[in-house]
């Protein structure tokens, strides 16, 4: 568990949802995940995790501006 640490931070937590048979597992850089076992959390489902997060939070981002972008030129001469 030690190696894990660096993943946990400050703000970890699990829950095992019974009727998904399944744990939700929620850390800052990966948001909530799931696992079927505990023995899946590695360093590398971690890494894999974060990745995943990442590149939701750019895609929000880009859809955003996007977003923003379009409502501007709508609204500009208003």
């Amino acid at each position: 568990m030690k190696e894990l640490e660096k993943y946990v931070g400050e703000c970890f937590s699990i829950d095992f949802e019974h009727k998904q048979n399944r744990f939700q597992i929620f850390t800052i850089p990966t948001q909530h995940f799931y696992v079927e076992s505990l023995s899946e959390l590695t360093p590398e489902r971690f890494d894999l995790e974060i990745k995943k997060q990442k590149k939701c939070t750019e895609q929000t981002r880009k859809n955003l501006f996007k977003a923003m972008e379009l409502w501007h030129e709508k609204y500009k001469d208003e």
